[in-house]
């Protein structure tokens, strides 16, 4: 008698795709640089508004630092291209950062 047994194999888990996640918070970190760093449009003259320039400076930086970090934590496809266009949209905050640089010790 031939008996055979209902062999079951299981696909270990893939693991999800962090794509859309990685686009909402890059849309939330971008949000949050244009929040922080609105005096970089007008940027205040004078020593007691330097703390201020220094601070958009900074919240300048977080998009790139973002963008980076995504690029070294990509797995997939979408991922990639998500990191991608946060790089490429950090660069126009890095653009506003190197104009605030300019004008730091402007009267």
């Amino acid at each position: 008698m031939n008996t055979t047994e209902n062999i079951t194999t299981q696909l270990p888990p893939q693991k999800a795709s962090r794509w859309v996640w990685y686009l909402v918070l890059t849309f939330l970190v971008q949000f949050i640089a244009l929040i922080f760093t609105s005096i970089a449009k007008n940027p205040p003259r004078g020593a007691a508004y330097r703390e201020q320039v220094i601070h958009a400076m900074f919240f300048s930086l977080l998009p790139f630092a973002w963008s980076v970090f995504l690029i070294v934590k990509r797995r997939t496809v979408g991922e990639s291209v998500v990191a991608y266009v946060a790089l490429l949209l950090s660069l126009f905050w890095l653009r506003d950062m190197i104009w605030l640089v300019e004008n730091f010790y402007a009267a």
